[in-house]
This record gives C-alpha cells, sequence and structure tokens, in this order.
C-alpha cells in the first residue's frame, strides 16, 4: 500500500514537472519569435532599460500598492520626434504573474503633454455577456481615478470609456477633434501621463494561429496604431 502511495505521489510530480516543463518552453518560443519580429519591423534590443522608462511603465500600471511590475524583452525604435518601445509588462501580484501587456508598445514624445488617463475600450457587441464586460472592464479602470463622460460625443462613448483623477486636464486633451479621431477606432488601450502613454489592442476574438507573414502584418499594424495615436494625441 505504501509504495503505490509513493508511486502515486512520484507520478503526480513527474506531471507537474512535465506541465512546467511545457510551460517554459513555450515561454522561449514565445520570446524568440517576438525577437525575431521586432527585429524585422525596425527595432533594436534593450538589454538594460533606462530607469526612467522603467519608473514611467511602473506608475502608469501599478493601481495598487502591492504589485510587483516586471518590464521584459524591451525593443526600441527611434523616430523623428519619438521614441517607440516593444515590451512586456507583468504584474506579479499574490501568487499570480499576470501578462499586463504582451507585446505592448510605449510612445515617449515631446510633443506630447498628457495628463494622467487611462483609455479603455468597450465591447461593441449586443447581448448581455458583452454588457457584462464592460461593466467588469470599467471597474478596473476605475482604480486609475473617475470617469469623464462625453456625452457630446455618441459615438466616442459607444467604444470607449475615460477615467483619470485630473478631470479638467483631460476635457482639455480630449478636444472634438481627439474625440472625433478615436470614434473611428477600435479596441485601443492607453495609459497615459505627461510625455509617456503606454499602448495596446485588446482583441476581443479568439486567438488563432498566424503564419509568419500574417504575425508580421499584425505586428506593422499595432504599431501602425500606436504612432496614430501619437498623432491624435500630440498638442503642437
Amino acid at each position: 500500500m505504501e509504495i503505490l502511495k509513493i508511486v502515486s505521489v512520484l507520478g503526480i510530480l513527474g506531471l507537474v514537472a512535465l506541465a512546467v516543463a511545457a510551460m517554459v518552453r513555450s515561454e522561449r518560443r514565445r520570446v524568440a519569435a517576438r525577437k525575431q519580429s521586432a527585429l524585422r519591423l525596425g527595432f533594436s534590443e534593450v538589454r538594460e532599460p533606462e530607469t526612467q522608462l522603467l519608473e514611467r511603465i511602473c506608475r502608469l500600471h501599478q493601481k495598487t500598492g502591492d504589485q510587483t511590475i516586471e518590464i521584459a524583452n524591451v525593443y526600441q525604435q527611434s523616430g523623428p520626434d519619438y521614441e517607440l518601445y516593444l515590451l512586456d509588462v507583468r504584474d506579479h501580484s499574490g501568487d499570480s504573474s499576470d501578462l499586463v501587456l504582451d507585446g505592448g508598445l510605449a510612445v515617449v514624445s515631446s510633443r506630447l503633454h498628457l495628463p494622467r488617463f487611462t483609455l479603455c475600450p468597450k465591447i461593441v457587441q449586443p447581448g448581455r455577456i458583452a454588457a457584462l464586460a464592460n461593466v467588469v472592464l470599467e471597474r478596473l479602470a476605475r482604480r486609475a481615478g473617475t470617469e469623464v463622460g462625453f456625452p457630446t460625443c455618441p459615438e466616442f462613448e459607444a467604444r470607449y470609456f475615460v477615467v483619470g483623477p485630473d478631470e479638467a486636464g483631460i476635457r482639455d486633451l480630449f478636444s472634438d477633434r481627439v474625440l472625433s479621431r478615436l470614434s473611428e477606432t477600435q479596441h485601443w488601450m492607453i495609459e497615459g501621463e505627461g510625455e509617456f502613454f503606454t499602448f495596446d489592442r485588446f482583441e476581443f476574438e479568439a486567438r488563432r494561429a498566424r503564419t509568419e507573414p500574417a504575425a508580421s502584418r499584425h505586428a506593422q499594424e499595432r504599431v501602425d496604431a500606436a504612432l496614430e495615436a501619437l498623432e491624435i494625441l500630440a498638442r503642437d
């Protein structure tokens, strides 16, 4: 009987070890594919990111005092009036490790003069599930401040909500032009402050495996969208 117990325990430990090994291999493949994609897009690997960049990202994504934010797999591309970063952001709070930004983008530009704000997308679909998901997204975003409504632009409010601690600054930034331009986009997630914002584009549909050309096009589309966001939010 004791032998059976020992064998059972060893079997369970073996399965756990195999699962962990599979996760490690999967993560290595993901990181390798990200590097290859970044280099194709003209990014350069940043082995030691600047402290100021890390502090900015942590400040934007740290919603509570007990969060531990990790920035990894950083790549950089320089433009005429901006620095663009491709990166991963992990939240190691509690017992979990969540990938907050998976190949997200960060933009630094002197053309930006942003109040602290969070732009969060809504799921534009009919039905109770979508409505419930929007409520959850809104509650999560409210950890960054008070929601600021724009009832004069229903097209924008149908796609996004905005939260932040500085309502006057947010209303000043989100002019009619900005609201109109953002109303033409979908699923953008932006955390911004000062001369800096992070950018991601949510994919609410189920992810499918992409061929290499399709993956490259998808990555380029995300870069183009982040630079479009810079043009919308910049105040020259």
